[in-house]
């Protein structure tokens, strides 16, 4: 993928679940996400013997993270260390995982990269929303997502032409999160005038409304022209951690649907 629509700084570590007789498959899999900016971490612990010592190492590399790839095989469903790193995982209903067919040796590349895909982030906002923006930006790098938004301060306000060739290109590779307040919406911003047209034709399903403040409804539908949809996000100007955390989370949900609807499809 072509990464100069997306953030240098983001990228985070993927915990790779994986038996060590798939290593050869499972390198192709760490280096392709390594290419890519991310930091697969992949265990095999050869200097520990006591059993013990290595559980704890593993779950407490496995708390320090958020984002786990299962790398499937008839080898991982013998391994019982698989097994109970994976148990382990799936405790926990903030970990999102995402499962690879290593058998499937076929299309291995293609999802490898559809596991990338799922894990990038499109954001897009009114200028006068930066500052609130920019607090949900670090919170979704923080869970190890890759962030674009052109306006944090690093990146030029693109153009309507190349923002269309930026929203093409990240409907391709992921989601995208629009933010909307009644500031942006009274002005007749950017956002509305060519993102949200273009948004909402590009990634169909693949996007998610975050509201700012109190904008009604109805002058929310008025300025974009279209129906408000029912995942959107209610934050204030300064978000509460748990206003925070929902939007993390519904960014989370909507990507991992968005992966196994198209692992489904294939």
């Amino acid at each position: 993928m072509d990464n100069k629509y997306w953030s240098e700084k983001a990228g985070g570590s993927v915990f790779i679940s994986h038996c060590h007789k798939d290593l050869p498959s499972v390198r192709m899999i760490r280096n392709r996400m390594e290419e890519e900016g991310f930091e697969p971490i992949c265990f095999y612990l050869k200097c520990l013997t006591d059993e013990s010592e290595i559980d704890s190492l593993i779950k407490r590399e496995i708390d320090a993270r958020d984002l786990f790839v299962f790398a499937d095989s008839e080898n991982s469903r013998k391994s019982s260390w698989v097994r109970r790193e994976r148990a382990y995982i799936e405790s926990s209903p903030n970990r999102k995982s995402y499962v690879v067919d290593l058998d499937d040796t076929d299309h291995l590349s293609e999802m490898s990269e559809r596991v990338m895909d799922s894990l990038r982030v499109f954001l897009t906002s009114a200028k006068c929303d930066s500052e609130t923006v920019c607090i949900i930006e670090q919170a979704l790098i923080k869970r190890d997502l890759m962030v674009y938004y052109e306006r944090d301060g690093k990146n030029k306000i693109l153009e309507p032409g190349e923002l269309q060739a930026a929203i093409e290109d990240a409907a391709l590779h992921g989601c995208a999160v629009i933010f909307l307040s009644e500031e942006a919406c009274e002005g007749q911003s950017v956002v509305f005038r060519f993102d949200v047209p273009l948004i909402a034709e590009a990634f169909r399903e693949k996007w998610l409304p975050v509201v700012i403040g109190n904008c009604p409804d109805e002058m929310l539908e008025r300025a974009i022209n279209c129906y408000l949809s029912d995942k959107a996000v209610r934050v204030g100007r300064e978000p509460t951690p748990e206003q925070i955390s929902a939007v993390v989370d519904a960014v989370e949900n909507m990507l991992l649907e968005n992966y196994y609807r198209r692992k489904a499809d294939t």
